[in-house]
């Protein structure tokens, strides 16, 4: 939408979901929501340990600012043929 390639008549906030919001080891893998921000994938102890490639590679997505606000959920739905993340979450 920033860039004018989409002109929605509605949109739907889902910012304020919490529980689109969470990085977990469920044992044979590990469960990100949608709503889980770059910086919370960057500094997480759960794929540091489970998953190092993604922490890293968010560590690598746009500036603090955008890693501060941007999803994983957003990048993924995005699809920037030039973006790492949707690849590392393969």
């Amino acid at each position: 939408m920033k860039l004018r390639l989409a002109s929605p008549s509605k949109l739907v906030d889902i910012g304020r979901i919490s529980e689109l919001s969470y990085i977990e080891d469920r044992g044979e893998y590990v469960a990100v929501g949608a709503l889980t921000r770059h910086r919370d994938l960057e500094v997480s102890a759960v794929l540091g340990s489970s998953v190092p490639m993604l922490s890293h590679v968010a560590s690598l997505v746009g500036d603090p600012s955008v890693r501060h606000r941007g999803t994983i959920g957003g990048s993924v739905a995005h699809g920037d043929g030039a973006s790492d993340l949707p690849a590392a979450v393969l």
